[in-house]
């Protein structure tokens, strides 16, 4: 599974003449998957989906002349699920949902974590809203399907937000979000025939927590999740 990520990012990122262009400089990232053995035998598969990474170590440009896939792979793998961060909403919650569904004792990457966009701007916010939005999406391309395509997830997670609802249209043209119960915009059913059955959109866990709709939503995903996947 890795080998195969790793080749896409070879063939989609970093074949191309390295270029100090203006906006390969203004791009940090591609942010790189790496897949841990303990996602790969889990049963049910979980995929935690989020919105962009938070920083990267590289510009476009410096991954282009001075990376290489294997290297930009560890760092993800260093980081190892947010080990020093586990106070951030988003890694609580992740940690929440890993241990609900797997028990308190499993590892972490159990339940795999990815991003929607591959890059966001050196103040680390997103590209979205800037004049280079469809230059850096263009560059991503369909990356984020063939992910998903090689992690072949039974249970898919999209902690991104309504906002990012466009996004994951781009990706998934006639996509539909069906309401769960908690309103569609809270908590809806993500529905496509190349999406898993079990697909859910959700606020980011730093919006759940200032909504004060964690405990629904947890409650909620989990109980679809336990009732049709495990």
């Amino acid at each position: 599974m890795q080998d195969a990520l790793n080749a896409i990012y070879e063939a989609h990122l970093h074949t191309r003449e390295p270029d100090r262009s203006d906006l390969y400089d203004r791009l940090r990232g591609p942010d790189l998957v790496w897949v841990a053995q303990a996602y790969i035998a889990a049963t049910p598969r979980v995929l935690f989906v989020g919105q962009q990474p938070d920083g990267c170590d590289y510009s476009y440009a410096e991954f282009l002349s001075d990376w290489t896939v294997v290297r930009a792979v560890d760092g993800y793998r260093r980081f190892n699920f947010g080990q020093h961060y586990d106070a951030s909403p988003w890694w609580t919650f992740y940690n929440q949902l890993r241990r609900e569904l797997f028990g308190t004792k499993c590892e972490r990457g159990v339940v795999g974590w990815i991003n929607l966009l591959k890059f966001v701007t050196p103040d680390r916010k997103s590209v979205l809203g800037l004049p280079f939005e469809d230059a850096a999406l263009e560059l991503q391309g369909d990356l984020f399907i063939r992910e998903l395509s090689i992690l072949d997830p039974d249970v898919c997670v999209f902690a991104t937000g309504p906002c990012y609802d466009w996004i994951i249209e781009r990706y998934y043209p006639g996509v539909t979000f069906e309401d769960c119960g908690l309103g569609s915009r809270t908590l809806a059913a993500v529905k496509h025939d190349r999406l898993p059955v079990l697909s859910f959109r959700t606020y980011h866990p730093k919006a759940l927590r200032l909504q004060r709709k964690w405990d629904a939503v947890f409650q909620q995903l989990c109980a679809h999740i336990k009732g049709d996947a495990l």
